[in-house]
């Protein structure tokens, strides 16, 4: 599995202490990279049904999601990292060419969970439980951080020094020192997954 990286850019303004540079600002930009392993996944699923009655699909659907987050619960997942992020139930019609027309086919109703796994060695059977017990609808699996906020600071501190090392060196050459500083801008501070996302090619199963 790839690394997430975590990227800082920061603009400082400092003040040069030089008897001829009075008022004057030197500015430079403080890169950082860390790259970190993902501690945390996020599963997206759902469960789809259709039949002839808006309540049977209701119904249906309700029993299948039951039987598939209790065979989420069976690997000890905590109840709190799972959640029901939408659910609805359609009108389900189908384009008929030779009459012109929309055939009415039945209800479709469709609930689509959200899974997060703090233990990565899960993964895998918490995709096949959820298959096996009546997941008919994989979506997709994020990679991210359980504590983002904490890399973040890091890359940050990171680009502070680097900014601070080019004022050095840019100030040795003119025989000049740092002074207080002006301005500190960030410009970026975020987490990019490589990958953070992974799409199932086959959605249906």
């Amino acid at each position: 599995m790839k690394k997430l990286i975590c990227i800082a850019i920061l603009f400082l303004g400092l003040n040069v202490q030089a008897e001829e540079a009075k008022d004057r600002i030197v500015t430079v930009t403080g890169k950082s990279t860390i790259k970190v392993d993902p501690d945390k996944a996020t599963l997206r699923f759902a469960i789809v049904n259709l039949e002839d009655k808006a309540e049977q699909a209701r119904e249906k659907n309700e029993l299948t999601a039951k039987k598939v987050l209790n065979s989420v619960r069976a690997l000890g997942i905590d109840e709190k990292l799972m959640q029901l992020e939408s659910m609805q139930i359609n009108e389900e019609k189908k384009y008929n060419s030779k009459t012109r027309t929309y055939d009415f086919e039945g209800y479709k109703a469709t609930r689509v969970f959200v899974v997060e796994l703090h233990k990565l060695d899960l993964l895998s059977d918490t995709i096949a439980a959820v298959v096996s017990n009546g997941s008919n609808e994989l979506i997709n699996v994020e990679y991210g951080l359980q504590e983002p906020d904490i890399i973040k600071k890091r890359a940050l501190k990171k680009a502070m020094r680097d900014a601070i090392e080019k004022t050095d060196l840019i100030l040795s050459t003119l025989d000049a020192k740092r002074g207080d500083l002006v301005r500190a801008d960030e410009l970026s501070n975020n987490y990019i997954g490589y990958p953070q996302r992974s799409n199932f090619k086959t959605a249906r199963l």
